[in-house]
């Protein structure tokens, strides 16, 4: 069962030790320091990922990712297939040499550069219409979690994974909330044991498994 905001907030004031009543930390501070703590998480580890599908029309180079996915940003890309063959992710300066020739190079894109957050274009024109399935991470959700509130929005289940979301909150959460207290004795040891968890965390989701290099051999020499 995925952590909810309530959870959450329950879980980070009894991390928060040694604060006193002057200390006293608002349900917005508290709100953003678990957000703060989460988006860093999933944004570092790929915890939480979405899939979806983007059409591709014939004849087009270029698609606005974010006709099909609202608050789709670059840095969010994580992997991108066309029929089951991969699109591979490449500067934008590759994919503009590209159209330096006279002739136009058409067929099934198979690199993609970003010109800009929203919009990336194809290393040629598609010859028919495709569907480019997108994975990218997200981010927590607060288009129905408004930071600070009570009520229903405490229930709503967090994206964070089940076996990490405690220590999230634990360490991360709580190290954003008291950095900010004076003299605090807690802040930099709860940050470094959130750093540790990440880099704990990045190997186990299959995102972040490190790509094998492409060996070109030397002329004369086989391949290993």
């Amino acid at each position: 069962m995925a952590l909810t905001v309530a959870q959450a907030r329950t879980l980070l004031t009894e991390s928060a030790l040694h604060i006193s009543a002057s200390e006293t930390f608002s349900a917005l501070k508290k709100d953003r320091a678990i957000k703060d703590a989460s988006d860093r998480f999933l944004r570092e580890t790929h915890a939480s990922t979405l899939t979806t599908n983007i059409t591709i029309a014939a004849a087009a180079t270029t698609v606005n990712i974010t006709s099909t996915i609202t608050e789709f940003v670059a840095g969010q890309f994580i992997y991108a297939e066309i029929s089951g063959q991969e699109v591979h992710l490449v500067p934008y300066e590759t994919i503009r040499r590209r159209y330096d020739g006279d002739t136009p190079v058409v067929g099934r894109p198979t690199k993609i550069g970003f010109r800009r957050d929203n919009l990336v274009q194809f290393d040629r024109g598609a010859d028919q219409a495709y569907t480019m399935e997108l994975t990218y991470w997200v981010a927590e959700d607060t288009s129905s979690w408004t930071l600070g509130t009570t009520g229903s929005t405490t229930g709503i289940s967090m994206r964070l994974p089940d076996d990490w979301a405690d220590e999230v909150i634990r360490w991360g959460a709580r190290g954003y909330l008291i950095r900010g207290a004076p003299g605090h004795p807690d802040a930099d040891a709860a940050m470094e044991e959130f750093d540790l968890l990440i880099e704990r965390a990045k190997p186990v989701f299959a995102h972040n498994y490190p790509v094998l290099p492409l060996v070109i051999p030397l002329p004369g020499k086989p391949a290993k």
